[in-house]
């Protein structure tokens, strides 16, 4: 049974089409002009104290796994780093009243967030308060209540809440990553929740699958699965069911997207050439598949835009694998990737601001990304192995991609900055995550 790559689409799809033309096409028009190259980058996070919850009786257990979730969110973000101090001078207002300010700025805190919880009739109800030291102010005051089997869910929750309190943004603690890992000569797909806990393993097909891609409200899976010695597309609904995707097949099928708005998926076939692959679109409502590139060459990776008004993708169309973006039609192609031999598997931001992939720098392969807006192009990972499928989080401030920095590749995650590079899956291995949306 054939085995795609582990290491990227693009060298699947290298190694499948062996009849390629030579490039003899135009070379396009220039993208975004990259002014500046960023080899470090960082963030100060804000040291928040996070003392043990004041409880009722019979609530310690769930208080204690509550709050030691949210504080393993918090941290995960980045964007936060736990303060720890001798905090039961400090208790004074976990019942209700407000924080001695100028004790708690005294330890050095810069946030502070204190959590009551009382259990009556089988419901905890949580009461959360964020403060200020500094500015002597509240920040958020929420009230939650459910089941002790929620009490993973309500973390989550309240730790989101928390992060979107600074920016705005909706937080991913209760988001999921899908990826594929191999046992034997099969590759399967699993799932995790953000942070790696609760690894799961959906499919037992004893077969190849690959790229696995989330619908935009992230209730349905694209994979691409060999059933018959053949790719096929399957939609995976919310019931567990796989349903055929009517795409044009050809000899090497793979790389779905979908559009933001769930109507339309792109995806890569070598159905009009056994050699050539090219980027299609599939309307999902009517069945009807267009094809969008047309080139002697290698066309694929292809990524819509948050707003489905452009497509970045792969081709090797100017000599070797770059990155290139086009309208929906198909038309207006340029190129984005100004420097490197090898460029490959691009990932719009959710905001569309920014465009990640994967460069191949001093022969490993590294993980960029270039602001459209500035036109500056930071290097976010460094070291003497490979990273590999970027895939951004849906608030847009972390990353999860693969790497075999230990030998074999797992999956791991980062800030949009490049810190805080966190290894999720441990006793399987990791290939071509996915977030949800």
């Amino acid at each position: 049974m054939p085995d795609p790559c582990v290491k990227s689409t693009w060298s699947l799809i290298l190694a499948a089409c062996l009849l390629l033309a030579g490039s003899g096409s135009a070379v396009p028009a220039q993208g975004p002009e990259i002014t500046n190259v960023i080899e470090e980058a960082g963030i100060d996070p804000i040291r928040i104290a996070v003392p043990t919850a004041a409880t009722s009786a019979g609530a310690v257990t769930f208080a204690r796994e509550l709050v030691e979730t949210i504080r393993d969110d918090l941290a995960f973000s980045g964007y936060f780093s736990l303060h720890y101090t001798e905090e039961e001078a400090l208790q004074n207002a976990a019942a209700g009243g407000d924080p001695d300010f100028a004790a708690w700025l005294a330890t050095g805190a810069e946030a502070l967030l204190l959590i009551q919880v009382r259990l009556a009739d089988e419901r905890y109800s949580i009461d959360v308060r964020m403060f200020d030291p500094a500015g002597r102010s509240r920040i958020l005051h929420q009230r939650y209540g459910g089941s002790a089997d929620l009490v993973r869910r309500l973390a989550h929750q309240i730790a989101d809440e928390i992060l979107g309190s600074y920016d705005g943004l909706t937080g991913i603690a209760s988001t999921t990553i899908a990826f594929i890992s191999r046992h034997g000569n099969a590759k399967e797909l699993y799932m995790m929740d953000y942070d790696g806990r609760r690894i799961r393993r959906m499919t037992d097909t004893g077969v190849i699958n690959t790229t696995p891609s989330w619908a935009p409200v992230g209730d349905r899976l694209a994979l691409v699965s060999w059933r018959n010695k053949r790719q096929l597309f399957y939609i995976i609904e919310p019931d567990g069911t796989f349903r055929t995707v009517p795409i044009l097949a050809g000899e090497l099928n793979t790389s779905p997207d979908w559009s933001n708005d769930g109507s339309k998926m792109l995806y890569v076939t070598t159905h009009d050439h056994p050699g050539n692959a090219e980027i299609y679109a599939l309307d999902l409502s009517s069945g009807k598949n267009r094809r969008l590139t047309y080139s002697p060459t290698i066309d694929t990776e292809p990524d819509f835009s948050p707003t489905g008004r452009q497509i970045a993708f792969t081709s090797d169309r100017s000599g070797g694998p770059q990155i290139y973006t086009m309208d929906p039609e198909g038309t207006n192609v340029r190129r984005v990737s100004k420097s490197g031999s090898y460029n490959s598997s691009p990932a719009w931001s959710p905001s569309g601001d920014r465009l990640a992939w994967v460069s191949r720098i001093e022969g490993r392969h590294q993980i960029v990304v270039l602001d459209l807006n500035s036109g500056t192009l930071s290097r976010l990972t460094r070291g003497n192995w490979n990273h590999e499928n970027p895939a951004w989080s849906p608030d847009g401030r972390h990353l999860v991609f693969a790497s075999n920095r230990e030998g074999v590749y797992h999956i791991y995650t980062m800030r949009a900055d490049g810190g805080n590079i966190r290894q999720l899956t441990t006793g399987v291995s990791g290939e071509t995550p996915d977030w949800s949306r």
